[in-house]
């Protein structure tokens, strides 16, 4: 029996509209994959937990569960330096004895962006660590939360139309450990149904093993992810490589990781507000800059840096802009293809 009616989405990564249902089972499960999670990064239930997101519109009903349950709702569509002063300025003055941050990777991004530029004592934060979730938290991204505020910065991995699918933990901080318990994962090639290799990276495909109002069997996310065995013998993911829309290919053809891209802005952090790098062609690709300053004098560098991994023979522009927007979602892409849609 179908016990509610979740939602009505047009935003799965077919793009097809689709009904989404729910049973009290899986909501159920949904409820204690997130306390299981929480709890391996150092959260248990009567914490305080700081979310931070976009459109927080709730239901007095909702407004109180949060309060029962200990958890600040905080704004942060717009994230300007007040803003951030304003929150971290709660967090620190909070007498709660744990606390935890649960928030967007460009919303840490931000608030790392105030930290680089403006002084503000940090050292009684006292957080039992930071949890980012819904965007690509890169490597530079998560050291750099992890030095400011003295505690390890984790990734979450989930969907909206299942939930969390594999989480990094205080006991394993860069890489993801995989939510068997409520799904069964695939990591598959992008052009069949093959299982990928050891350090290969693929399709996240998933069945949901209690969603029995509407099953989700083999359900390909649109996600792509690299995949792993450790040293226990233990099922992994690497790293998670973004959306398999916006995979990147060198002017040969080949697909490449997103991870290429990430790492060539690590230098230029300090000189960056925002980036984002586009594949507008077979070989065209254009940079998108949102510069601190007036300048950016490392375009020659920057250029022969993607000819380096992309094809010598890849025409790379650099564009200027004030400000890159994010989508309806509140999410900033910083990797794009308008080539192979």
């Amino acid at each position: 029996m179908i016990k509610k009616i979740l939602k009505v989405s047009t935003s799965g990564s077919t793009g097809v509209p689709f009904f989404l249902f729910q049973d009290k089972t899986k909501r159920d499960r949904n409820k204690a994959d997130v306390l299981y999670f929480l709890n391996r990064c150092d959260y248990n239930i009567g914490d305080r937990l700081f979310n931070l997101a976009v459109r927080l519109k709730q239901s007095k009903t909702k407004r109180l569960m949060s309060w029962l349950q200990n958890v600040a709702l905080i704004e942060i569509g717009k994230l300007n330096n007040e803003k951030i002063i304003e929150i971290l300025d709660q967090v620190k003055k909070d007498r709660n004895k744990n606390k935890v941050m649960l928030g967007y990777a460009s919303g840490f991004e931000s608030v790392i962006d105030f930290l680089d530029n403006n002084s503000y004592d940090l050292k009684d934060i006292n957080l039992n660590s930071i949890i980012v979730n819904s965007e690509y938290l890169s490597r530079q991204t998560k050291k750099t939360l992890s030095k400011y505020f003295n505690t390890q910065a984790l990734s979450r991995y989930s969907s909206e139309e299942v939930g969390i699918v594999a989480h990094q933990t205080l006991d394993s901080v860069d890489s993801f450990v995989l939510n068997h318990a409520s799904y069964f994962i695939e990591v598959l090639n992008f052009e069949n149904d093959d299982h990928v290799k050891k350090g290969e990276i693929g399709r996240i495909v998933i069945t949901d093993l209690f969603n029995y109002a509407m099953p989700l069997i083999r359900y390909d996310t649109g996600d792509i992810a690299k995949y792993n065995i450790n040293e226990k013998g233990i099922t992994e993911f690497e790293r998670i490589e973004g959306r398999k829309l916006d995979l990147i290919y060198n002017t040969q053809g080949n697909v490449l990781s997103s991870y290429i891209v990430y790492k060539k802005f690590y230098n230029y952090y300090h000189l960056l507000k925002q980036y984002q790098f586009i594949q507008q062609g077979e070989k065209e690709y254009e940079i998108v800059l949102n510069l601190r300053n007036d300048t950016f004098g490392f375009e020659k560098e920057l250029i022969q840096d993607v000819k380096n991994d992309f094809g010598q023979d890849a025409k790379v522009l650099i564009k200027y802009v004030n400000e890159i927007p994010p989508l309806s979602s509140g999410k900033r892409r910083k990797v794009v293809n308008n080539y192979k849609t």
